[in-house]
């Protein structure tokens, strides 16, 4: 099974990689921030049991980059690195994660780059279900009337 905190850690990953000197802020946003800087928040949107075996689960991940001089050519440029960045997969532990499709907005002049992650993942049968030795019932009186 596949954990949030392995996705946010490969979104972290290729961020960091790709951009080493720019800040990633997760959870919340400080008051003051250094420029440039990320911010990230993955959310998991839902989770649907397909059978005792394997459960779909959908994870929205939003990246905010905040530009150096707020400037709209910068949020455009940003926008093409991310697409190119997160073209197609994802590697999150030993996992490829298919990205079919980004957005792209600019509100305030900060771009909010999201994509939608979703995948099958098995359900561990020992936790799901109580597999417990009962005893077997030995006789059962049926009254009739």
């Amino acid at each position: 099974m596949i954990k949030l905190a392995e996705i946010q850690n490969a979104v972290d990953d290729k961020l960091n990689t790709n951009f080493p000197a720019y800040p990633i802020y997760v959870g919340e946003m400080p008051q003051e921030i250094t420029r440039p800087a990320f911010f990230m928040h993955i959310l998991p949107v839902s989770t649907r049991v397909e059978n005792k075996y394997y459960r779909n689960r959908k994870i929205n991940v939003e990246i905010r980059y905040f530009s150096r001089n707020e400037t709209h050519l910068e949020n455009l440029n940003m926008a093409d690195l991310l697409n190119e960045l997160f073209d197609s997969f994802l590697m999150a532990g030993n996992r490829k994660l298919m990205v079919e499709e980004t957005r792209t907005i600019i509100e305030e002049n900060v771009l909010c780059f999201t994509f939608d992650i979703e995948f099958s993942d098995s359900i561990d049968e020992e936790k799901a279900y109580d597999y417990q030795d009962y005893e077997y019932m030995e006789e059962l009186l049926i009254k009739e009337d």
